[in-house]
């Protein structure tokens, strides 16, 4: 930090992002590593004080402010949460991966390092069902994955000359209700879909689909040679040949692998909304089981990691928008201006260079070079101007 201190001057520096780039990107990540050890340690008055002056000074070097302008409303105009969270929200996320990898143990789970773990648990349930897994193989698969290319594909309706027999379609749907699943058999007559409420994903809709599919050929016990089975998700069949896997994903390699045994298995892409008729009709099934109510304890299926890496950090915002709130009487006209921490107001103000955002900084928080400020730091007699003063 005291390196790009030689870069940075009153009106003039490095431009307010790439500072922001810097101190984000190097210099927290160092405060902040093993957070996951001695976070109990940043709630004492003393560790949030240090932990203050170190972001404090970073603040400043990003906007170009006076030295007397209070660090809780920089942070807020920058929407840069405060450390000593910043320290619990990487300790909330480090712990509930170890957790979910079956890494975790609880020696004492309400007092210690594991206390932070129970309260994100007890927060909500979908913390405690995740679609993570410890690192799973799958180097011999019995079932083939094939990528068709856009010649492949008849120009009519029907599917590739290339597919055999017994054929499925698959496809999975994500709507403001909720997300489904889908798929047809064309050969069978069979067109099932599923609601699985509001948490999965496509991702994972699309490999419940596939998933669906194979149990469906499994209790039919057809007597066909050969399988073809057509999502139009890329993502997803690339997951099925990849070796770290999901507990969703691992399950449906597993299924695969079963009707494999007895048939000869393909998997082919086919792109979406090209006017292939059975993917037309998966993606309708699929469109139909999202607007379907999903009956049971929610969610469905595992929380995704994406998803849960989201919530933790949504936490994170809201606490710090809560503090800023916190803050009673003090910083009356930097909370006129800053309604609180917000990433619209951080990305317009790095559109600023130095000498503007300084400028914009004090104006917003009245801490600026004007009579009146000068006048409060008991630097000047009066805050009125010459001309003004008769």
């Amino acid at each position: 930090m005291w390196a790009c201190r030689r870069a940075c001057g009153a009106t003039w520096a490095l431009k307010p992002r790439v500072v922001h780039w810097l101190y984000v990107a190097i210099i927290r990540p160092s405060v902040t590593f093993t957070s996951l050890v001695w976070w109990p340690g940043c709630q004492t008055a003393s560790a949030k004080r240090k932990l203050s002056r170190v972001q404090r000074f970073a603040c400043l070097g990003i906007t170009g402010a006076m030295r007397t302008t209070p660090t809780s409303a920089v942070v807020a105009l920058i929407c840069l949460p405060p450390l000593e969270l910043v320290v619990r929200s990487e300790a909330r996320s480090a712990e509930h991966r170890l957790w979910s990898l079956e890494c975790w143990s609880y020696l004492h789970p309400n007092r210690g390092r594991s206390s932070i773990l129970i309260r994100l648990q007890q927060s909500g349930p979908i913390f405690n069902m995740v679609d993570v897994m410890r690192p799973a193989y799958n180097f011999e698969p019995l079932y083939r994955v094939t990528m068709l290319t856009r010649e492949d594909l008849t120009k009519a309706t029907g599917a590739p000359p290339i597919v055999k027999w017994l054929l499925w379609f698959t496809d999975g749907s994500k709507m403001k209700e909720g997300t489904g699943a889908g798929f047809s058999g064309q050969s069978v007559g069979r067109r099932p879909s599923f609601s699985l409420g509001r948490y999965a994903t496509v991702f994972q809709a699309e490999i419940y689909a596939i998933l669906a599919c194979a149990y469906e050929t499994q209790s039919q016990n057809r007597p066909e040679n050969y399988v073809s089975i057509c999502p139009d998700s890329l993502a997803a069949l690339k997951a099925l040949k990849a070796v770290r896997t999901s507990p969703l994903v691992h399950q449906c390699q597993k299924a695969m692998n079963d009707i494999s045994a007895r048939h000869a298995v393909v998997q082919y892409w086919v792109p979406g909304h090209a006017g292939i008729r059975g993917n037309e009709i998966a993606d309708g099934l699929a469109m139909g089981g999202s607007a379907l109510r999903f009956l049971g304890p929610e969610p469905a299926l595992g929380v995704s990691r994406r998803d849960l890496q989201k919530r933790l950090g949504r936490w994170l915002v809201n606490q710090h928008g809560a503090q800023w709130r916190g803050l009673g009487d003090t910083q009356r006209q930097a909370r006129e201006f800053i309604s609180g921490p917000s990433l619209v107001t951080r990305a317009k103000f790095f559109t600023f260079n130095m000498t503007q955002s300084g400028a914009a900084t004090g104006l917003l928080m009245g801490h600026n070079t004007l009579r009146r400020h000068i006048y409060l730091l008991g630097l000047l007699d009066s805050p009125l101007y010459r001309k003004s003063a008769g």
